[in-house]
């Protein structure tokens, strides 16, 4: 019932074949699940304490891939599409292995092992919120040694990569793509309706991942951004 993350340079494949054909039976909700994933771990990296020049090449192409081509993939899918979704996914995963995931990851791991959201979708339930919530990140609550500004410079990347002028809109944005590939955009919507449920998340939380984020979080922080996507 408990997810863990495993690191070792021993896991690092020396080279990987990427063929979009593979996927090309992939069903729809599959396709979705992995794909927010991809979409989120793109945006966790651009934003998170360890990001490089190197990680924000691949991140910064990984989400503009992704992004575009998610909702095509899963309701009309062309080799095109699929084709940019393999790319941006492995993109994804190179900058997310320089700089590991943040507090979206960090708090999706008991929504999966608990309630049985899948990965993906579990991770896009909470990106949006603490992209609002980075976003007013200050000298004061800031985890990364190059300070509040460099955070919203990165953030900014964000912003235009999706389209956006401002934290607001990004977010509006964010939970418009996760609904229009048929993935829950609040809790309520996945099933979780108790406050018991919500102080069981809040009690899991993975604090490897969680120490990722710029900006950081209490216990009371992580309760309200819960309650506050409840519906």
């Amino acid at each position: 019932g408990q997810k863990h993350s495993m690191a070792h340079a021993s896991l690092r494949p020396a080279g990987a074949i990427v063929d979009p054909a593979l996927t090309a039976s992939l069903p729809p909700a599959l396709t979705a699940h992995s794909g927010l994933d991809a979409v989120c771990q793109a945006i966790e990296s651009i934003w998170s304490i360890h990001a490089t020049q190197d990680s924000l090449a691949m991140a910064q192409a990984a989400l503009a891939l992704t992004w575009q081509h998610l909702e095509t993939a899963v309701h009309a899918p062309t080799p095109a599409a699929r084709a940019a979704m393999a790319r941006g996914a492995h993109l994804a995963g190179q900058a997310i292995n320089l700089t590991q995931t943040t507090a979206p990851h960090a708090l999706s791991y008991t929504l999966t092992s608990a309630f049985d959201i899948p990965h993906g979708s579990a991770v896009a339930l909470t990106l949006g919120p603490v992209l609002a919530f980075n976003a007013q990140v200050t000298a004061a609550d800031c985890t990364d040694p190059r300070g509040p500004e460099g955070v919203h410079s990165r953030l900014a990347l964000i912003f235009e990569l999706l389209g956006a002028a401002n934290p607001t809109e990004a977010c509006r944005l964010f939970q418009k793509k996760v609904e229009a590939v048929n993935c829950p955009a609040n809790l309520s919507a996945a099933g979780i309706t108790s406050a018991d449920e919500i102080k069981q998340i809040c009690a899991q939380v993975n604090l490897q991942r969680l120490a990722n984020n710029p900006r950081r979080l209490t216990a009371g922080d992580i309760q309200e951004l819960l309650v506050g996507i409840g519906d």
